[in-house]
């Protein structure tokens, strides 16, 4: 079989190579060429051509809402049953360090609930471990990208939170 592949030849290349530089030269000097004269006009000259198709939305809709939800149904009974018999499931250990941060700041807000009218040093620390865990939980669930010193920030401070929970590691009753 024979295929029809056309040979690029440099002096074409180094043509779409300063086409694209002048694009972007205009695109900086915020020059616009066409018939629209912001992004915005483009978008909704867009929109008003669009054939919005009632069979479509349903499709999308069956798809994203009902059949994914169905789907999931077994991986998430199969996850029940991990959790119970290990205390972990498969699907967990994705995002590992997400499940054991929620673990353990739901785990140590319980203590503290159970022993409120203690007020000792030890108290003092869990409130301080459930910080640290809820940090790291807004930290993953955000996905945001902070800022070089934001992220130091916040490190130090998780670092913190973890050497105060390895102290208390084997003081975690009630």
């Amino acid at each position: 079989m024979k295929t029809n592949k056309k040979k690029i030849t440099l002096k074409e290349i180094n043509k779409e190579i300063s086409t694209v530089r002048q694009g972007l030269k205009d695109a900086k000097e915020n020059k616009v060429y066409g018939p629209y004269t912001s992004v915005k006009e483009l978008i909704k000259s867009l929109d008003s051509k669009r054939d919005y198709n009632i069979l479509d939305w349903i499709e999308i809709y069956w798809y994203r809402y009902f059949w994914n939800y169905v789907s999931s149904i077994p991986l998430r009974v199969k996850s029940f049953f991990q959790r119970g018999y290990r205390g972990w499931a498969h699907s967990d250990t994705w995002d590992f360090d997400y499940y054991l941060s929620k673990v353990i700041a739901e785990g140590v807000q319980n203590l503290i609930n159970i022993n409120s009218t203690d007020d000792s040093k030890r108290i003092k620390d869990f409130k301080e471990i459930v910080k640290t865990m809820k940090l790291a939980i807004k930290v993953n669930e955000k996905n945001i990208y902070y800022s070089k010193e934001k992220y130091d920030e916040m490190k130090k401070e998780f670092d913190r939170g973890m050497k105060i929970l390895a102290k208390r590691w084997f003081e975690m009753w009630d």
